[in-house]
């Protein structure tokens, strides 16, 4: 039986670790070693700029202690604009790898999107016309947004929704307007697993089926898997997507 890779769940906008710990908290109780990144976008009070840049670069750097030092495979789930940071963070650790790694390191064995934006190499978030509503970037270039109930947790009440909706935090500005520098997800090799989540109301439908188009025009090893929740199943539904996990990484 093939070993179990660890696991890196980069987070989307606004949201830190502790919104995943009730899903990672299971895939740890099932023995995958189980990394949350921390945005650096989401740790500073004023936006220094380029801030996509920094959060890919902290992505990379856990995943290449994993698969350099410890030379274990890594699964990379990226939810929502995780998808933008993690597509460039697997790419920069493809390029250190090919000049500075071990020879035996390990690799990243899959890409998993989870209702995650699938952007082109040089494209920011805030790009070719995409336009996120409800949003407020205060003096410091901090965006807050003024409505994340109805955008990320309108499948469980407000009462029930209000523990991560209190841990939500400011982000950079920077990190929606910097453009990717590379194009992970096509350019690589990686297989991906694209999840649409079917009530989504930040990353709806048909967004993601644009998005499954772009990965398959891309040439990518892609499968398609569905869950019937909004954006954040890793609160909401974190047996369920466990379940799905699991079987997209064995």
């Amino acid at each position: 039986m093939a070993t179990k890779p660890a696991v890196v769940i980069v987070p989307g906008a606004w949201h830190v670790p502790d919104h995943y710990e009730p899903f990672a908290k299971r895939l740890r109780t099932a023995g995958y070693e189980t990394v949350i990144v921390r945005n650096p976008s989401v740790s500073v009070s004023r936006d220094p700029g380029n801030m996509l840049r920094k959060d890919a670069m902290v992505t990379c750097d856990v995943m290449k202690k994993l698969v350099n030092d410890e030379t274990k495979d890594v699964v990379i789930i990226m939810h929502s604009y995780g998808g933008v940071s993690g597509s460039d963070a697997a790419a920069m650790l493809c390029e250190w790898l090919g000049t500075y790694g071990q020879p035996d390191h390990g690799r990243v064995r899959r890409m998993v999107y989870l209702a995650a934006h699938v952007l082109e190499k040089g494209e920011p978030m805030l790009g070719t016309g995409r336009v996120i509503n409800h949003l407020d970037v205060n003096e410091k270039g901090m965006m807050v947004h003024q409505k994340p109930y109805e955008r990320y947790y309108a499948d469980i009440s407000e009462q029930e929704a209000q523990a991560p909706l209190d841990l939500t935090v400011p982000m950079a500005y920077s990190a929606f307007t910097t453009p990717t520098t590379y194009a992970g997800w096509r350019d690589y090799g990686i297989p991906c697993t694209y999840i649409k989540c079917l009530k989504d109301n930040a990353v709806p439908v048909e967004m993601c089926d644009k998005y499954i188009a772009r990965l398959r025009e891309g040439g990518v090893d892609l499968k398609v898997e569905e869950l019937d929740v909004g954006h954040s199943p890793f609160w909401i539904d974190p047996d369920g997507l466990m379940e799905l996990i699991v079987r997209v990484i064995e």
